[in-house]
């Protein structure tokens, strides 16, 4: 018993100081500024509403919510996903041991995830959204095999469907892992037993209402988000073979990976017999492999990323090590320990060289001297004519969401908006544009398309931060004279 829980606390302290380290690394960094989608939710979360352009609202909300605690601030910020990150990790081991009941098959099914570039790297670079998704992917599965177990209360059945609405509201691929549990269900005598029960409809309808005030938002707004969707993942546009295998590569490639390693370190305890377990891992494992590839076909999708799975990719270990029976570690299990800490060490250092290492000829955000440009931002625009004060001037940053919280950092009672291809033009009359060298092109495009009449006022550069070669970045600033 004692041994049990030193094996816990063993793994939930591993959690917190790998994370811890990445948090250092993220806090000292900081200073130069957000990442892209940092920036995005300083912008979004200064707001209530029921829906944004291109993601869905539930982190925009929480930060919203925690702000009025602890202000909108880059620490707050950081503070909040990590929060997210730990405790999604530790239901991540908690549904290994509920699984097999076995402490030595949990840490090694629990530590396999390593082996997911998604879990293990992007989450600590930026892929906000994502995370809070899989929090919740974690959240639902552990109340989903507790059903299963047959802990069926009604608070189980309730805590499913709010978790349900709840990763829905994180990120839209979240349905990718509510299919795939509705398609296993259906292979398996319990699994039929938790899906067509009366208490299953709790669920629906506590989904239903948590989801619906932003899927009336959608609707109203075109299905804007949907839109966005498809044109990440350029759908229609693959229409040649080469395309199609180059695209079904970037997608499974982690699977792959995955697969290949467990097979070497692990070959010696595969165990032969079909248990029930086994059936619902068989099932899953069919869907997260057909299902991307379905997709992909009919969408002819030319992009689609391997992290747009990752509500999928919570299934693989449990799929994998329901067919193994670890009796004892061999020389091969502890090699593979070694493999994944090498691979945690291999992280930490790529995290610590894209902030202080930038790549010259595409920096990362943080390497961009936002405070070197915008510092003196007011006392710029007073120089040339310009009245900050002015209640009628709107200041927009053209695409780089970035620029916008660059700007509101270092002039926290300025507000400014971004403009997105939609936008009303015939609002920009007179107003401020901000925009970097490298959406010049783009900038010019977008006001020939859309009529704009605008001058140049001034430019402001700045050396990127960590720079070896001393490369300039250069942010423009104009003003719209008017709109035919």
């Amino acid at each position: 018993m004692d041994s049990t829980k030193n094996s816990k606390s063993n793994i939930y302290k591993f959690i917190l100081l790998y994370s811890f380290i990445f948090i250092l690394i993220r806090f000292f960094a900081s200073k130069y500024g957000m990442t892209y989608d940092e920036a995005e939710q300083f912008i979004d979360a200064k707001n209530f509403v029921l829906g944004y352009t291109d993601q869905p609202p539930l982190y925009s909300w929480i930060l919203k919510g925690t702000s009025f605690l602890f202000g909108l601030n880059t620490t707050m910020m950081m503070m909040v996903y990590h929060t997210i990150v730990v405790i999604f990790l530790v239901f991540l081991y908690k549904i290994s041991e509920l699984i097999f009941n076995d402490n030595i098959k949990s840490f090694y099914c629990f530590i396999s995830y390593s082996l997911f570039f998604i879990y293990s790297y992007d989450f600590y670079r930026y892929t906000i959204h994502t995370a809070l998704m899989m929090l919740f992917c974690a959240l639902a599965l552990f109340i989903y095999l507790k059903i299963y177990l047959n802990k069926t209360s009604l608070i189980n059945y309730s805590l499913l469907g709010i978790f349900f609405g709840l990763g829905l509201l994180s990120k839209y691929n979240f349905i990718f892992f509510i299919l795939a549990l509705i398609f296993s269900s259906c292979f398996t005598k319990q699994g039929k037993k938790v899906l067509f029960n009366l208490k299953t409809l709790l669920a629906i309808i506590l989904c239903l209402l948590i989801t619906s005030p932003h899927l009336v938002w959608v609707i109203n707004n075109d299905f804007q988000p949907i839109y966005y969707a498809l044109k990440r993942g350029e759908a229609g546009s693959s229409s040649v073979i080469f395309n199609l295998i180059s695209v079904l590569l970037n997608t499974y490639w982690n699977y792959v990976v995955y697969f290949l390693t467990i097979i070497i370190f692990f070959f010696k305890d595969f165990k032969k017999q079909m248990t029930e377990l086994n059936k619902f891992s068989v099932a899953i494992l069919i869907f997260c492999i057909i299902f991307p590839f379905l997709l992909i076909v009919i969408l002819k999708a030319a992009n689609f990323s391997q992290r747009w799975l990752a509500p999928l990719n919570i299934f693989i270990p449990i799929i994998v090590f329901s067919f193994i029976d670890i009796k004892s570690e061999k020389i091969l299990h502890k090699l593979f320990k070694l493999t994944i800490l090498i691979l945690i060490i291999v992280f930490y250092a790529m995290r610590i060289s894209s902030y202080y290492f930038p790549n010259e000829k595409r920096p990362s955000f943080l390497a961009k001297p936002y405070k070197a440009i915008f510092s003196d931002f007011k006392n710029d625009l007073f120089k040339n004519g310009i009245n900050i004060n002015d209640p009628d001037l709107q200041i927009y940053s053209f695409k780089e969401v970035c620029i916008l919280a660059g700007i509101q950092t270092f002039n926290k009672d300025l507000e400014i908006k971004v403009i997105y291809p939609k936008v009303e033009t015939k609002k920009l009359s007179n107003d401020l544009i901000v925009y970097s060298k490298e959406n010049n092109r783009d900038f010019k495009q977008f006001a020939l398309e859309n009529k704009l009449e605008y001058r140049n006022l001034f430019s402001k550069t700045a050396p990127y931060l960590h720079s070896r070669k001393n490369n300039l970045y250069k942010v423009n600033f104009a003003i719209i004279n008017s709109v035919e």
